[in-house]
């Protein structure tokens, strides 16, 4: 999130996609040379509490190693004036449909770079899940995740999601709904409307041993029993150091190989600037 505040703001996303890179609304983009793709960068939590509220974004200056656009998310609650969540997986509030509305903008965006480009979703934690929601519902063409939660209900630090709930409908004990489990949860979503042949990239830290439990092994039964065409790898590595938190961009191309050199300018792999 470093040196967010000095990004270039505009007003429409067809001044920042003009000017090749700039921030606008809730999004940051930066264009590349090869438009055949788009990544989708999701934000995870914003744990600092002085940022709440403030539209930061995570992963943003890895643009400089992909050869393809690269369109940063943050979550619009979290991002909203006054607000006390760190993290709220991009969910909204409890009478809205704020992902398929966040879907259509990004739709939209993407129409303005190229309607046809190939999508590939990323992001770790909360962002991982709205990686993994943005292919289950048939938008995304490929995800890759970073020890994402798979049910916002198991995730181990129930301030979160208390705080979540607060923002969600004012009652930090509510009891999601079954309608509002299908929002809250991947498997209760389900990936009926998965586009076929899609493809998951999951990379789970042992050392984060609740995600291994609680998040990867139902969401892989799941996926297991009523979508066998989709490709999932799974990465399993340790590194009790970092635990829940993310690699940064070195380690990450170390760990999912393939499927981020595919992505990236030759030789970006040994880079080493700041997230």
């Amino acid at each position: 999130m470093e040196g967010t505040s000095a990004l270039p703001a505009y007003g429409t996303a067809t001044e920042a996609i003009a000017a090749g890179h700039g921030q606008f609304a809730h999004f940051y983009f930066h264009d590349n040379p090869d438009r055949s793709r788009i990544l989708l960068l999701f934000n995870g939590a914003v744990s600092n509490p002085e940022l709440r509220g403030r539209t930061v974004f995570h992963r943003w200056s890895w643009h400089q190693y992909f050869k393809h656009p690269v369109l940063c998310v943050a979550d619009p609650l979290v991002c909203a004036p006054r607000s006390e969540a760190s993290l709220a997986w991009f969910v909204g509030r409890q009478h809205s449909q704020d992902f398929p509305a966040l879907i259509a903008e990004i739709r939209s965006i993407v129409g303005l770079v190229n309607p046809r480009a190939e999508l590939i979703a990323m992001g770790s934690s909360g962002g991982g899940f709205a990686a993994l929601m943005a292919l289950a519902c048939g938008y995304a063409d490929s995800a890759i995740v970073i020890n994402p939660q798979t049910d916002i209900e198991l995730f181990e630090r129930a301030s979160a999601v208390a705080r979540f709930k607060k923002e969600f409908c004012g009652n930090s004990r509510h009891r999601f709904t079954p309608a509002e489990r299908r929002r809250t949860s991947v498997m209760e979503h389900g990936f009926a409307r998965a586009k076929p042949g899609a493809t998951i990239h999951y990379a789970q830290n042992m050392a984060d041993a609740g995600h291994y439990t609680a998040h990867l092994l139902p969401f892989l039964s799941h996926l297991g029993t009523s979508r066998p065409d989709i490709r999932v790898s799974v990465q399993l590595y340790t590194d009790p150091d970092k635990g829940h938190l993310p690699p940064g961009f070195k380690d990450t191309a170390r760990l999912f190989g393939p499927a981020i050199e595919r992505l990236t300018r030759p030789g970006a792999a040994s880079g080493t600037q700041p997230e």
